[in-house]
């Protein structure tokens, strides 16, 4: 009597298609969680960004003299945190950042004015808060900048009330 032989084949792991296929999922998958979180990087940065030149800009209003009807220099100690705020790309020991930039060739620092009033992105002609501490003359008027990441303005501004 014959005996059949069933030959039972066990299908274990995958496909090489199946593997190609998912790993192609997961980059895609990365590389749009990668840029999303990128870009929520630099937003947080051009809100402190906006956050430190009000702040600056509020302390110079403070410590308007109306005697000399000037703004006094800045000084580490008229901010809470014991600093003059300063860019969140900044180097610490170098109190701006040279090799990053803030779209373009623009540099990662804050930076003030006292001739012109002009608004715009912070140059290497600008005086670098706090690596030169503006206001150190006689001025009677200033205009704070920051060099943005994202969005349509590249820089954000302030100016004296007075």
């Amino acid at each position: 009597m014959p005996t059949s032989i069933t030959l039972s084949v066990n299908k274990k792991g995958f496909t090489l298609v199946e593997l190609l296929v998912v790993i192609t999922i997961i980059a895609i998958l990365a590389t749009i969680g990668l840029t999303i979180y990128t870009s929520a990087q630099k937003q947080a940065r051009d809100a402190k960004r906006r956050s430190d030149i009000d702040a600056i800009a509020q302390t110079m209003e403070i410590n308007y003299s109306r005697s000399t009807f000037q703004y006094t220099q800045l000084a580490d100690t008229m901010f809470p945190s014991g600093k003059i705020p300063r860019d969140p790309l900044a180097d610490p020991n170098n109190n701006y950042v040279g090799p990053r930039s803030c779209l373009g060739n623009n540099e990662c620092y804050y930076c003030s004015r006292t001739s012109d009033q002009t608004y715009g992105n912070c140059t290497g002609s600008d005086d670098r808060i706090p690596t030169q501490t503006p206001f150190s003359g006689s001025p009677g008027k200033f205009v704070i900048c920051a060099n943005l990441e994202t969005g349509n303005q590249t820089y954000y501004c302030r100016s004296n009330q007075r």
